[in-house]
């Protein structure tokens, strides 16, 4: 078994929209996905709250809490559907 783990930083500045920051985040986690099944992982590890800014520093809600999404049907689900399938 191989194994990545994968970690990075955030794509576009935090003003920007969160669907384009979330966009920017899956097309980066594409290629770096690729990168590991070109390297032969079988699994492939993302550091926690990888489909966001790191935002619990602050004591704002929003934008973050626009970041949330549905488990079974978000955009993350999805994308993670469609790149690994």
């Amino acid at each position: 078994v191989r194994v990545a783990a994968i970690q990075f930083s955030i794509v576009l500045p935090t003003t920007a929209p969160v669907a384009d920051q979330r966009r920017a985040i899956h097309l980066k986690a594409a290629k770096m996905i690729d990168a590991a099944v070109l390297a032969g992982a079988n699994i492939i590890c993302f550091h926690e709250l990888w489909t966001m800014p790191f935002a619990f520093c602050t004591r704002e809600r929003l934008p973050w809490t626009q970041f949330a999404e549905s488990a079974e049907h978000g955009p993350t689900t999805k994308f993670l559907s469609q790149v690994c399938g």
